[in-house]
């Protein structure tokens, strides 16, 4: 399979990515949903009047970032250029319908066709990452631990305290899990631990502050401990 059949794959079977651009020296993001391969190029299309459109012309670097629910993302990166051509434009409104009702001389609106020059295009993978982790004597040890129960919802708490972010925990399980590190029975207690855990940042961020905020960061800690013994 050819690389631009590979970025086009992956970006038909996740058909819902997110274009990066610079506006003045900040960063924006938003969700597209158009690419086609025309001329040897990836292209997007994007509104004329759109605040994306008018800040590739200010600067033409960009990103694209595409994830599926296997744990992949595709992060592809460029320069942008424009083919105002109607021979691009036929082109979109070919490989998407749609666009031509959005996109006529009745609503006003003018289509721009961006292609990215100087492409280059990675595939990242969680379960790659950590799947040879597996091959580690130590780190096989350290799941044989997680058979007792108190032992999962421990390490859950202290590795969602230490990094300060649920969804980062729970994002490297559901990759452990994926490649049969963890079983779907070791990874309840430490998910249930992850949920404690994950209070670390309102505990932290009542440090210094009134009485109030304090019993609220309590609170939040007390219920999910008290939802993990339950």
């Amino acid at each position: 399979m050819q690389p631009n059949e590979e970025i086009m794959n992956f970006l038909k079977e996740n058909p819902t990515f997110y274009l990066a651009t610079v506006d003045g020296y900040l960063p924006r993001v938003r969700p597209i949903g158009f690419a086609m391969w025309y001329n040897g190029y990836l292209c997007i299309a994007l509104g004329k009047h759109k605040a994306a459109y008018k800040q590739l012309l200010d600067n033409t670097n960009l990103e694209i970032c595409a994830a599926n629910d296997r744990g992949e993302w595709l992060r592809i990166q460029g320069t942008a250029n424009f083919d105002n051509t109607p021979e691009a434009q036929q082109a979109a409104f070919k490989a998407m319908p749609q666009l031509a009702d959005l996109y006529n001389e009745e609503t006003g609106n003018k289509l721009g066709i961006v292609y990215l020059d100087h492409l280059s295009a990675k595939l990242f993978s969680m379960s790659g990452a950590v799947k040879g982790l597996g091959d580690v004597p130590a780190f096989q040890n350290l799941f044989l631990l997680f058979t007792n129960p108190f032992m999962g919802v421990l390490a859950g708490a202290l590795l969602t305290a230490v990094i300060q972010s649920s969804s980062a925990s729970v994002g490297i399980l559901q990759a452990l899990a994926a490649t049969g590190q963890v079983s779907y029975g070791a990874a309840i207690p430490i998910i249930m631990g992850q949920n404690i855990g994950t209070c670390i940042t309102a505990m932290l961020s009542s440090v210094g502050t009134n009485k109030n905020a304090k019993r609220a960061a309590m609170v939040h800690l007390s219920f999910n401990i008290i939802g993990t013994v339950v």
